[in-house]
This record gives structure tokens, sequence and C-alpha cells, in this order.
């Protein structure tokens, strides 16, 4: 009883951590991470294994980045990372990782696994640099575009990688338009080529592509040769439990001790997203001015929860809105589905369900304007709905968003109403700062009452 006294007691001392390194939503989980025991050995027999190609694929938020990173880290695998966007080609993300691949070639340094990097390698990079040129593209904006140098190819990249043991991520794969994947799914097969050619001694070249769920098809389908030689890795949402245990063990760190009902909350609106569980604990904290590791333990009371979801509100209210705003002012199938979706009463609904309720009477919308719609509001930057592929369902990737959804068409409604009473002297007239206020006091009342429904339907 003494021993466990003074172990706590120097854990108190000299074991503190800082709010920042405990709950971080917007970085990499170090001290508190969550270990992900089958997931993690998977991966890393991949990474293990020379010239397989890995493509991590999972729902936004799902901890793609941070499972991958963090294996990389404990194996001092050194690597490239790349991000693509829908107005970026491969040259361009070629261009980018052959640019950060300059720093690792340093004459004669010697790296992990024995390889050393000579001056020719570091002349031809040198040479190459001198041969990338700017073009104005657009002259009204000025838009400066980075030509690839016809000695840049790919067969050329996958060497550089290679020589310089480097791995190369490229993250939001997806985001790439249907030409470029093509060209993307050429180059993993370049490199897979180049891994069965490399001498024994060097480390093969290897690359990683991080994805939303269903894109490993998207690559594997442009190039069947590719099925063989990718391991494709699914990166599933976070268990409630698993949620929980990121609760409970950032608590720890901090000395502090939630209710057991203001955990439950945290985990329901966390939705089994990582991020959004180390937000509200954040925004916990800091309320309760706990910026680092206590030495006398905060008791958190079930009302903190109030706290988190104004958090949330004061950082994404302005977000969810423009969201919304653009996807369905640019496509009017994604409103009806919203509708849908709202009006379902349940936690998710099947496809040929969704399909057979969207029903409107004056706009004709076809199957495949459907499908486009569904597709546009899984992807980001909206992200407002999530596909279940085990169930062959749809949900809301948040209570936030399903709130938000069902307050966005009450106010549409009554605004309809509004208009349609003008000319009524009796009708009800809210100026606009009533009318947000009762929409804020809604809104947290919609949240209430969304956890009541999601507990009912987990209970089922």
């Amino acid at each position: 009883m003494i021993m466990h006294y003074l172990i706590e007691l120097y854990h108190k001392l000299f074991n503190k951590h800082n709010l920042q390194d405990v709950f971080t939503p917007g970085t990499i989980a170090k001290v508190n991470y969550l270990r992900r025991k089958d997931l993690e050995k998977r991966i890393s027999t991949s990474l293990d294994t020379p010239g397989v190609q890995i493509i991590l694929y999972g729902h936004s938020g799902s901890g793609k980045t941070t499972v991958i990173r963090k294996l990389l880290d404990e194996k001092k695998y050194k690597f490239v990372r790349t991000q693509c966007t829908t107005d970026k080609t491969l040259n361009d993300i070629i261009l980018d990782a052959f640019s950060q691949l300059d720093c690792y070639c340093v004459s004669e340094q010697t790296f992990k696994s024995g390889q050393k990097i000579g001056s020719a390698l570091k002349s031809e990079i040198e040479s190459i640099k001198a041969e990338i040129s700017c073009v104005t593209e657009n002259s009204s904006e000025q838009r400066l575009t980075r030509l690839l140098p016809p000695r840049l190819t790919p067969q050329k990249l996958a060497e550089f990688f290679r020589e310089t043991g480097q791995i190369w991520m490229i993250e939001d794969f997806h985001k790439l338009c249907d030409e470029e994947k093509q060209k993307l799914a050429d180059v993993m097969k370049i490199f897979v080529d180049e891994a069965n050619d490399m001498d024994d001694i060097l480390q093969p070249s290897k690359i990683i592509c991080l994805g939303a769920v269903n894109t490993p098809r998207e690559l594997v389908t442009l190039d069947p040769n590719l099925s063989s030689r990718v391991d494709q890795i699914k990166v599933p949402l976070l268990k409630d439990e698993e949620i929980k245990e990121i609760i409970e063990q950032g608590c720890h760190l901090l000395n502090v001790v939630m209710s057991e009902k203001l955990v439950q909350n945290l985990v329901s609106y966390s939705n089994n997203i990582g991020s959004l569980a180390h937000f509200m604990c954040l925004d916990i904290c800091n309320d309760l001015d706990v910026k680092k590791t206590t030495f006398k333990r905060v008791l958190v009371q079930d009302n903190s929860f109030d706290v988190a979801i104004k958090g949330y509100l004061n950082r994404n209210s302005d977000t969810l809105q423009k969201s919304y705003d653009l996807i369905t002012a640019k496509n009017k199938a994604a409103w009806y589905v919203l509708k849908t979706l709202n009006m379902c009463n349940k936690d998710s609904i099947s496809y040929s369900t969704l399909i057979n309720r969207i029903n409107p009477k004056h706009i004709q919308l076809t199957e495949d304007d459907i499908q486009k719609a569904l597709a546009e509001l899984q992807s980001q930057p909206y992200y407002i709905i999530r596909y279940d592929e085990d169930r062959d369902s749809y949900s809301f990737s948040t209570p936030f968003w399903s709130a938000f959804i069902r307050i966005q068409l009450e106010s549409e409604q009554a605004e309809k109403n509004k208009k349609k009473n003008k000319n009524n002297k009796h009708a009800l007239i809210i100026d606009q700062d009533s009318f947000e206020a009762m929409t804020f006091r809604n809104f947290l009342d919609l949240y209430e009452e969304q956890f009541k429904l999601l507990m009912l339907a987990k209970n089922k």
C-alpha cells in the first residue's frame, strides 16, 4: 500500500505532461497513443517485405496517418510525405517528392541499411534541379507551374528513393482525377519492378498510399498486375471501448477523473473518431484550467459536456454552414440525400431504402445523380456522411452533422413559411439576433435528443 502511494507520488512529481501533448486533435498522438496490435502487426509485416507497396484506406478520422507515422518512427524508417489535392497532377507530386529528397542526398552519408550516398548521386540531383523551371500558365492569376524535366522519370525517382533509403508516403490519393490515378498506378508498378531488380544490400523502394474508404480498388482496377504486389490494408474506425481508453488514458496522464456519464457522452459524440474525442477533452481541460499534470486530482462533473459541445460549435459552426451551402448549391441531389437521411430517424439507412425514399415531385433525379451526390458528400472537404461497407448503409459522419442538418432544414422550412405569411399581420416576426439565439438553443436541445436516440439504437 505504501509502495503504491510512493510510486503514485513519484509520477505526480516527476512525470508531468503538458495538456497539448496529451490531447492532440491536430497532430500525431504520442504520449496518449492507442496501440492497435493486429493492425500494427499487419502494416509492420508489409513495411518489412521487399517490393510490396502499401495502400492504407479508411474513413476520415480512422487514424491512418497516426498509425503509419508511429510505426515508421519506431522502425526508424525515413520517409518523404506528399499531399494530393484535386488540382494536383502526378508531375506536381513527383516534383514535390524530388524537392524533399534533396536534403537527404548528402555526399558520402551512411544510412541505416549500410549504403552510402555518393557524390555522383548528388551531382545528378543538382543537375536535374537546374533543369526545373517555372512558366506562367495563367496571365490573369500569374500562377506558376514547375516543369518536369525529361530526366526526372518515375524510374529515376524510384532509384533516388532506393539510394537515399526513403519511403514515399502519398496522402489523399483519392483526390486525384482518374487520369492521374492511372499514372499513379503506373508509378507503383515501376517501384515494384525497381525493387525486383535491386541489389539485396539496399533497402527497396516503397510507396505508401493513404486514401479514403473503398479507394484501393481504384488503383488495382487500373492495373490488375498490382493486386498481388500491393497490400490493401483497411484502417477501421475506432471502437467505443478504444475511444474510452483514449479518454481515460489521457485523463490519467493529467490526474483528471471524469464521471462515467461524461465519458459515455464523449464516447458517443466522438462517433468513433479519435480526433473528436481529443478535441472535446482538450476543451474540457482548458475550461477547468488544467494545463498540465496536476498534483491534486481534478474531478470533472457531467455538466462539462456542455463545454465540449459549445467548444465544437464555436470552432465549426461557420465551417458547417459553408460546407452545407457549397455542396447543396452545386449539387441539388445532395440536398435530397441529406433531407432523406434526416427524416429516416435511424442511425443509418441502406442504399436501397435511400433510393426509394428520395422521390421529389418536381425535380427529376436519376440514380446516377444520387450516386454522385453520395460520393461527394463522403469526400473531403465535406465528409458529411459516412458509408459502412460491411452493412451497406449510410449515416451522418458525426452527431454534430446530424443535428446541424436537422436545424438547417427546419430553418429553411421556417423561412418558407415566413414568406408565405408575409402579408399576414398576425405572423410572428423574429429579428436576426433573436433568430440566431433561438437556433443556438435549439442546437443544444437537439444534441441532447440526438444522444438519447444514439443510446437507444446501441441498446437494441
